[in-house]
């Protein structure tokens, strides 16, 4: 089926967001965890043996350092336990045809990708990085003080709007700047 071609949002109501980031800060789980799912073996059907598929959930909520300690084997089977409970929330059966679980959190993220607190986001955007509200107000976004240096990713203005917005506008800005000085 075509659903699967994309991304499955298995998302908690909108209290259910705001839950989520609570428990976070709390360093414990909330009852409902935003999670999204994707199946690269609907890209690349040589993943997995035929009739079989490759899954990934990336869950949003996970805390860095639980409040009773660190990750232990028993913890991460917990979560484990608890995003199959969400999934099969959407695609009822899905948890008997699981054949392997790998559980990565965020110190494994960190460690193998090197993203500090394992945050595949670049972090949170305080109040004062919002928007138009960037640390050099009166340089235009992407471009910064630094001649040379422009801005992209997430935690960029337009990062957190769409997906490769930010690149898309500094590669604009860095163009544009470059046409200028020829002229």
């Amino acid at each position: 089926s075509n659903i699967f071609s994309g991304s499955i949002h298995v998302s908690p109501s909108v209290n259910g967001f705001g839950q989520a980031y609570a428990a976070w800060r709390s360093g414990t789980l909330a009852g409902h965890l935003p999670i999204t799912l994707r199946f690269p073996s609907r890209m690349d059907p040589r993943a997995c043996p035929s009739g079989a598929a490759v899954m990934t959930a990336t869950i949003a909520g996970v805390p860095v350092r639980p409040f009773d300690g660190s990750w232990t084997h028993e913890k991460r089977e917990v979560l484990r336990q608890k995003v199959l409970a969400e999934i099969e929330q959407v695609l009822p059966g899905l948890a008997k045809h699981v054949r392997a679980c790998e559980v990565n959190v965020p110190s494994d993220i960190e460690l193998s990708l090197g993203y500090t607190d394992g945050d595949l986001w670049g972090g949170d955007i305080a109040a004062d990085q919002m928007l138009g509200l960037r640390t050099w107000p009166e340089y235009p976004a992407p471009r910064t003080p630094i001649e040379g240096l422009y801005l992209a990713g997430p935690s960029t203005t337009a990062g957190v709007l769409g997906t490769c917005a930010s690149g898309v506008l500094a590669a604009r800005a860095v163009s544009i700047d470059i046409s200028a000085r020829r002229k």
